[in-house]
């Protein structure tokens, strides 16, 4: 009887021993980046991580712990492609821990941005691999997830891949043109080619190559960080430039002025006659039944379109630039795919309106383009649907348009 008791006490003693450890990892560092937004999206990230674990024994009348850690760096780079979904993470571990690991998966979106612009990403299941060359982390490294996931900022990502290689020298500057446009720009505030207007004032498009140091890119992140609110303080007048240049005198005369960042909303180019559709018909909708993320509470909805049905809407351009184009989408169940052109020049960003509930796509940037002045015409095209979608719709929140340096 005594001894199955010994031997009883003995068992729980093993069964207590409590095993606990922790991976503690600093937020991915982004290094650099390019083609953010396009369709291959690449990142450099580095990181710092330490892994603590520690183990309690409990035995007859005693109680022991053990702790230990190790220190480990890692480097390496992200990407996503969107034309085929393929999302690719390989890091470089060095310090207390020496290896690699590669995964990959398939998503909808960019995982590897907090907030990509069209929404949140889902994935397949993330297949890993590792090669741990010494320091006793394995169990960690397979695991099925991205160590960056949701976790660099797009508008970083955008300024760093705006960057010139460092290879290069910057481009010249053109100090006769910027400073008549800064002339023409009282209040209004440049930085990295991307105009911000207080109020009252007149954005410009500076000349000067992005800022190779780090102030100057944080002012650049900082700056598009707030373009969205630098956009809704400019004038009604100023934004809503669909309307014909015949009804608005002082619209001739903007043609001529210098480059602004322009926004339009979507239910106006059908209220001033700015389409032409090719295949259906485009009307303004009210969206305040689905929430309050459409600017203006409407947008443009085209319906009875079918693949190779052609929308046009035209913009009147105040001045000759270069402009970022950014297109706000709606999505929903029963809406299709799309391609788009600037004034004749395709853009290579695709978008698929498909999601489960009606909602916005937030900023979709389809790239910057070299636009004269005057009347200029944005088309979209409808190349299909996804697989789940039930119809061809297609929804417009609003355009904007971003001064990005003189045409060379």
């Amino acid at each position: 009887m005594y001894r199955n008791r010994v031997s009883l006490i003995l068992a729980m003693s093993l069964w207590f021993a409590q095993p606990a450890f922790g991976l503690q990892c600093s937020s991915p560092t982004l290094k650099a980046a390019s083609g953010v937004i396009s369709n291959k999206q690449s990142y450099k990230i580095t990181g710092d991580c330490t892994y603590t674990w520690s183990e309690i024994k409990t035995g007859v009348g005693s109680r022991t712990t053990t702790s230990d850690s190790l220190s480990f760096s890692y480097l390496g780079s992200a990407s996503w492609d969107r034309l085929t979904g393929e999302a690719v993470e390989t890091l470089k571990f060095t310090g207390d821990s020496v290896g690699v690991r590669d995964a990959r998966a398939i998503c909808s979106q960019d995982p590897f941005l907090k907030d990509p612009p069209g929404g949140p990403a889902a994935c397949g299941a993330v297949k890993v691999t590792a090669k741990v060359e010494s320091g006793g982390i394995y169990n960690l490294l397979v695991q099925g997830q991205f160590w960056a996931a949701k976790k660099l900022s797009l508008a970083e990502a955008q300024a760093l891949s705006n960057l010139p290689p460092p290879s290069q020298p910057p481009p010249a500057e053109k100090p006769k043109v910027e400073q008549a446009v800064a002339g023409n720009s009282p209040g209004g505030t440049t930085v990295g080619g991307v105009a911000s207007t207080g109020a009252g004032s007149t954005g410009t498009a500076s000349t000067r190559s992005p800022p190779q140091d780090v102030a100057g890119r944080a002012a650049v992140i900082e700056q598009m960080q707030r373009g969205s609110g630098a956009a809704s303080r400019q004038p009604m007048d100023a934004r809503r430039v669909a309307q014909p240049a015949a009804e608005s005198p002082q619209r001739a005369a903007r043609v001529t002025g210098p480059a602004t960042q322009m926004e339009i909303e979507g239910e106006s180019f059908v209220t001033s006659g700015a389409t032409t559709v090719n295949g259906g018909q485009a009307r303004v909708q009210q969206m305040a039944g689905f929430g309050s993320g459409w600017s203006g509470g409407a947008q443009l909805f085209w319906s009875g379109g079918a693949t190779g049905a052609v929308l046009d809407l035209f913009v009147d351009v105040p001045a000759a630039s270069k402009y970022a184009v950014e297109i706000y989408m709606t999505r929903a169940p029963d809406y299709g795919q799309l391609q788009f052109e600037i004034d004749g020049n395709k853009s290579t960003v695709p978008f698929d309106g498909m999601a489960p509930q009606v909602m916005t796509s937030g900023p979709v940037q389809l790239g910057t383009f070299a636009l004269q002045a005057g009347k200029r015409q944005l088309s979209l095209m409808i190349t299909g649907k996804h697989a789940q979608a039930t119809g061809y719709y297609v929804g417009i929140d609003k355009l904007r348009l971003y001064p990005a340096g003189p045409i060379d």
